[in-house]
């Protein structure tokens, strides 16, 4: 099912705040999981995933990365889903 416009202005807004550092510090010690294909278009096939990673550290924000070889943007529907399942649980379990 196709999306409101709503949850485009939203995404594009919110997505704004990836990098302010006033937004980082709202994050607090909370872990984050980024993970990304490293064939997805969306991410510039890694290029802003890496540097919105870098930012996170460069601010000292908890955060984690995962890139999977030879994926695209639908993670959980490509043939290593089970791994990418596992890797989120756990994530998620420490």
């Amino acid at each position: 099912l196709p999306f409101e416009n709503a949850f485009y202005k939203d995404m594009f807004k919110n997505q704004l705040k990836l990098y302010k550092k006033e937004d980082m510090k709202k994050i607090g010690n909370s872990p984050l999981f980024l993970i990304s294909g490293e064939l997805d278009p969306i991410g510039e096939n890694t290029k802003s995933i890496k540097k919105l990673y870098n930012t996170y550290k460069k601010y000292n924000v908890n955060v984690d990365l995962k890139l999977y070889p030879e994926c695209r943007h639908g993670l959980v529907q490509e043939k290593n889903r089970e791994q990418v399942i596992r890797d989120i649980l756990d994530f998620i379990k420490k």
